[in-house]
């Protein structure tokens, strides 16, 4: 049976020794009686000390403390171990001023900087899927003052696995962007020289050609490409160039040959999209020229008309478009 204090206790500076304070369970609350304001007793199923605060039972930790600045810079050096702040949803940490951290710094989701970010170090390593920069241009040996030493390399490198890297670099030796994909061997970019006279312009520096050139035509001289097979045939351009396929390609596109006989009257179809076609006709034996009635019929279609029908495959028929 506990004895019951009826007036404060004054101990006069004195310790109390191996005392144990008020244990009881969270739903039995109720046996504390009517709790009085700086009323404590340990709650053994939050395994917390508690405190009544006039109206309620809290915790006797304060979860909600307005540290001081002098107190924080006191109390920080104090922890030695791993520390989380917050353990829900919107629990959020805010530093307004500089913040100096001088041990690794681990971030489990998002982090958002408003401001600069400055990294001071060897190596800055980026380990996501997509790298997304909304600037259009990315400096490259930032703080580069006076004349740029002959040695600097500054580029990108393309990891390859176990093939060789690609590197693409400024060579400021020869002032030329240069490529590699052996590592060892680097080739320069050619320059593209816009240039209206004359026609091809080379120019040498340092062992790079620069190239230049403007289009061709019938009267202007330049490059020009090759033309496919359907313009070699249509002939109408005059600022491309055709290959000697090309040229038999579009002759043989504008000539039509087939053998006839076994009919007094047999229609060719030649399929020339013309009516200006010159026919020629031979003897496939003697190989002698004949002469018959042809007539143009349409822009695809000739007729021929013989007195007596002559063998089958007798006569062979030569149209060639003008």
């Amino acid at each position: 049976m506990a004895i019951k204090h009826l007036s404060d206790i004054d101990l006069n500076k004195n310790q109390l020794k191996k005392a144990r304070i008020h244990v009881e369970i969270n739903s039995s609350q109720a046996a504390l009686g009517s709790p009085a304001e700086g009323q404590v007793y340990y709650d053994s199923t939050a395994d917390e000390l508690r405190v009544y605060n006039g109206s309620a039972w809290v915790s006797a930790i304060n979860t909600d403390v307005n540290v001081n600045l002098d107190n924080l810079k006191a109390r920080l050096p104090q922890i030695d171990a791993s520390v989380t702040i917050g353990n829900g949803t919107g629990v959020h940490t805010t530093i307004s001023g500089n913040a100096n951290v001088g041990a690794n710094l681990a971030v489990t989701g998002n982090t958002v900087l408003t401001g600069d970010l400055t990294v001071n170090g060897t190596t800055t390593t980026v380990n996501t899927t997509n790298l997304d920069v909304t600037d259009n241009i990315i400096v490259l040996n930032n703080g580069q003052t006076g004349v740029a030493p002959t040695t600097l390399r500054s580029g990108i490198e393309v990891e390859r696995g176990d093939s060789t890297n690609t590197i693409l670099h400024w060579n400021d030796n020869i002032d030329r962007w240069e490529i590699t994909n052996d590592g060892s061997n680097y080739f320069p970019l050619v320059y593209y020289v816009d240039s209206s006279d004359p026609a091809i312009t080379v120019l040498r520096t340092n062992g790079i050609a620069e190239i230049g050139a403007r289009n061709a035509s019938t009267t202007v001289d330049g490059v020009a490409r090759l033309a496919t097979t359907v313009e070699a045939v249509a002939g109408t351009l005059e600022t491309i160039a055709v290959t000697p396929l090309g040229l038999a390609t579009a002759i043989a596109g504008r000539t039509f040959a087939t053998s006839i006989g076994g009919a007094t009257s047999v229609s060719v179809s030649h399929n020339l999209g013309t009516r200006d076609v010159i026919v020629q006709l031979y003897d496939n034996t003697t190989f002698d020229t004949v002469v018959a009635d042809v007539t143009r019929t349409n822009a695809t279609t000739i007729d021929v008309a013989f007195t007596t029908a002559p063998s089958a495959n007798a006569i062979r028929v030569l149209v060639t478009k003008i």
